[in-house]
């Protein structure tokens, strides 16, 4: 999916949700703090230890997701797909 396309799959008012293992972990109709996050969480926005931290502390600890395949959803529609790893210390 190129940027254009992508701008108009998320122009509309429809919920995008993160899943994991077919299930609903995240979800918001807002348009923007879903694929916010789903950047974070494949290491779009940051790296490094800032990156290792945020997926320990906030991905396993606070929002509930465990090491595995992540897929971001739009309106019902797959449109990324990303895989957690258990950071290395």
């Amino acid at each position: 999916m190129n940027t254009d396309e992508r701008n108009i799959v998320y122009s509309s008012a429809t919920t995008d949700e993160i899943r994991q293992d077919g299930k609903t972990v995240l979800s918001s109709s807002d348009g923007v703090s879903i694929p916010m996050i789903f950047r974070n969480l494949s290491g779009k926005n940051f790296s490094g230890q800032k990156y290792r931290d945020y997926i320990r502390h906030t991905a396993f600890s606070d929002m509930g997701f465990v090491p595995g395949t992540i897929t971001l959803w739009h309106g019902g529609v797959q449109t990324e797909e990303t895989v957690l790893e258990e950071p290395a210390y």
